[in-house]
This record gives structure tokens, C-alpha cells and sequence, in this order.
């Protein structure tokens, strides 16, 4: 009981870890996308 209560907090470790590693690169990537943005209307004015 204990040893399967054990491996489904490992499992669930994991499936957050990997959930938080995927919010995070999205965030990066809509900075970046951001980013270009500002950069482009900067160039443009």
C-alpha cells in the first residue's frame, strides 16, 4: 500500500514537473514573440 502510494507521487512529481517545464517554455516563447514585436515598431516609427 505504501510502496503504490509512493510510486504515484513520484508519477505525479513528475507529470507536474513536465507541466510546469511546458507553462514555462510557452511563457519564454511568448516573451520572446513579445519582444520581436517591440522591436519591430521601434524600427518602424
Amino acid at each position: 500500500m505504501l510502496a503504490a502510494l509512493l510510486n504515484y507521487s513520484k508519477e505525479m512529481h513528475c507529470v507536474l514537473e513536465a507541466e510546469v517545464q511546458m507553462v514555462a517554455e510557452r511563457a519564454v516563447a511568448d516573451a520572446k514573440r513579445e519582444r520581436k514585436h517591440a522591436i519591430k515598431y521601434t524600427i518602424d516609427d
